[in-house]
């Protein structure tokens, strides 16, 4: 036989019930606020050294603020020596028309260095120049370096008609 379930009825609060729940609800809330409130109180504030604090200026750091202050007039002098050329002067995009026209690479930044590769009998037979030939090297080769930045230079040039 199978057992029957008793029934339960959901009890549901009139309206003086709800009231009255929610009264006593809010009286234990503000009884413990005020239980809390009082502990606060005699054991001093929850973190402790904030109320301590004080502040007092801090210095700027003197040497960077005159550093600025010494740059700032040149700052201003060599503005005032650019706002009185030419504009025309300054424009380094646009060239004239007597002018050629040719772009400028150094790569010889103290690290590149241009090699040439030792020529062969059949590189001297067929007239190739290998000087295109560069790789990266030990910076401490600097005389070598002016070499690869004037060469490379000559070579983005378009010859001359």
């Amino acid at each position: 036989m199978s057992k029957a379930k008793p029934s339960t009825v959901l009890e549901v609060e009139d309206e003086e019930q709800r009231q009255d729940r929610i009264r006593t609800l809010l009286e234990r809330l503000n009884e413990t606020s005020k239980a809390n409130a009082a502990r606060d109180a005699a054991s001093g504030p929850r973190i402790p050294g904030i109320l301590d604090c004080k502040t007092h200026p801090i210095e700027p750091p003197t040497e960077l603020l005159s550093r600025v202050q010494a740059f700032l007039p040149a700052l201003r002098e060599s503005n005032e020596a650019l706002a009185q050329q030419n504009p025309e002067d300054l424009d380094i995009e646009n060239i004239g028309k007597d002018e050629e026209q040719y772009i400028e690479m150094n790569l010889g930044l103290g690290v590149f260095e241009a090699k040439r590769r030792r020529k062969n009998a059949s590189n001297d037979d067929s007239g190739e120049d290998d000087s295109d030939s560069e790789s990266f090297s030990h910076p401490s080769s600097e005389s070598n370096t002016s070499e690869a930045s004037s060469e490379s230079s000559d070579r983005s040039r378009p010859p001359s008609p």
